[in-house]
């Protein structure tokens, strides 16, 4: 399985929380391929980039499935995860890619296990850790260690991680 992010931090932070997901016991042990990519979406999901990607990763075997995690800023992941399936994913793919929007971005989930919420005073998750826990973009890999994820069961896009490495442990099997 491979990970894909618009966050250039996203990456590792999920691949963090992927390591933990499978050493705490709440999914099947997932054979996570090195590298991943980030930064050729970053700031433009709308980009010919990620067809690229997709379409190496995947028919060369170097991935047999594909989670992309996008932000949704605010508007519905439901709709941004259909939209970037639309626009990037090619047909032959789509039953190898699975897209998980958060709801504002990755941050959100560091926000809601400190019982903040999803967008703590009206803020992005980013910009409130920024104001008060002293965040820096470059550290959101180490959060990973840190989330409560029992608190995290509520949130679509956890939700959604979770379902995404079942079904990539059950096409493996």
């Amino acid at each position: 399985m491979c990970i894909l992010s618009e966050d250039t931090y996203g990456v590792d932070f999920l691949r963090g929380v992927v390591d933990r997901l499978v050493k705490e016991g709440f999914v099947s042990p997932v054979q996570l391929v090195e590298g991943g990519h980030s930064n050729g979406m970053a700031g433009n999901v709308c980009n010919t980039k990620v067809n690229r990607i997709l379409r190496a990763a995947i028919p060369e075997g170097t991935c047999d499935r594909v989670v992309v995690a996008i932000d949704a800023d605010g508007h519905d992941p439901a709709a941004k995860e259909q939209e970037f399936i639309e626009k990037h994913v090619p047909t032959e793919l789509r039953g190898s890619v699975c897209v998980l929007a958060f709801e504002q971005e990755a941050e959100e989930w560091i926000t809601v296990s400190m019982g903040k919420g999803v967008a703590p005073g009206g803020l992005k998750p980013s910009e409130y850790l920024r104001q008060h826990e002293r965040y820096e973009k470059r550290k959101l890999p180490e959060y990973a260690y840190e989330l409560n994820l029992d608190s995290l069961r509520d949130l679509r896009s956890f939700r959604k991680l979770l379902g995404c490495l079942e079904r990539g442990r059950r096409r493996s099997l």
